[in-house]
């Protein structure tokens, strides 16, 4: 039986970049290997030029996808169950010489068996942070496919299958897109932090539970939260009060992540 059947949870990741990957066999290899590491085959490969349907994904395929000097995006996923698997990464600008409005972002989500921070996550997230200038980026773990395309792709669009509290909230995030380069959107079980924001943190002081900071490329991984779940999770919120409202200034103020507005069951002392 599939893991969809047996857990319909979807873990979401998402980075920030400012540019495109330095090293794109390196790249597709480890989306390569976090496929097979997950036990999932991605039957297609979508292009800017191009789809590809494939039963068995092949290295080479992607990496001619990834060559191909016409390619901005390359999305890898799976076509039954609709968004159940999906990698979507920038490769390149529209325009080189108008890059105004150029939106950069890789995006994951995948089947989420745990909520264990397993090895081959965090393989995928120090491979993409050694060969693309981020931002910032997180991962979570989101009860399902909708929950998790919505966070990671900052749509605002088939919010039906979502509550109205949670398209409320993402619809802001995508209202103060002009901050998405330079500001944390909210602080999630995983985040990372780019040189220029962690830059700009003072000194972290201490909170219980105390994160985990390590180094990730040249940016900051900060495990807040002993394993992946929805940052809105009330547990997540009560335990990461005081470490939440630190961060506060340094992301994008979307007035639903202000301590002041958690459900009221985080405010109870335990």
């Amino acid at each position: 039986m599939s893991a969809f059947v047996i857990d319909q949870h979807h873990r979401g990741v998402f980075f920030e970049v400012s540019d495109g990957p330095s090293n794109l066999e390196f790249l597709s290899g480890a989306v390569f290997d976090y496929c097979a590491a997950t036990g999932v085959t991605p039957d297609r490969i979508t292009t800017s030029r191009k789809d590809i349907t494939t039963k068995i994904l092949k290295r080479g395929q992607l990496e001619a996808a990834f060559r191909d000097q016409g390619t901005h995006y390359v999305t890898v996923w799976k076509l039954v169950p609709v968004g159940s698997f999906e990698i979507a990464l920038y490769l390149r600008p529209f325009d080189r010489a108008d890059q105004r409005f150029q939106t950069r972002h890789v995006s994951i989500i995948s089947p989420s068996p745990g909520s264990a921070i397993d090895q081959a996550l965090l393989a995928l997230l120090r491979s993409v942070s050694e060969v693309y200038p981020v931002a910032h980026g997180s991962a979570g773990r989101y009860r399902s496919i909708p929950y998790a395309s919505r966070e990671v792709m900052r749509s605002t669009t088939n919010v039906s299958a979502i509550d109205a509290g949670t398209a409320r909230r993402l619809h802001e995030d995508a209202m103060s897109r002009g901050k998405r380069a330079t500001h944390l959107r909210r602080l999630y079980p995983i985040t990372i932090i780019g040189p220029a924001i962690w830059a700009q943190l003072p000194p972290m002081p201490a909170f219980d539970p105390m994160p985990t900071v390590e180094e990730l490329g040249d940016c900051k991984i900060v495990t807040a939260w002993p394993e992946l779940c929805d940052p809105r999770d009330p547990a997540f919120l009560r335990g990461t009060r005081a470490l939440r409202e630190w961060l506060w200034p340094y992301t994008i103020q979307n007035p639903a992540d202000h301590v002041d507005n958690d459900p009221p069951c985080v405010d109870v002392a335990t």
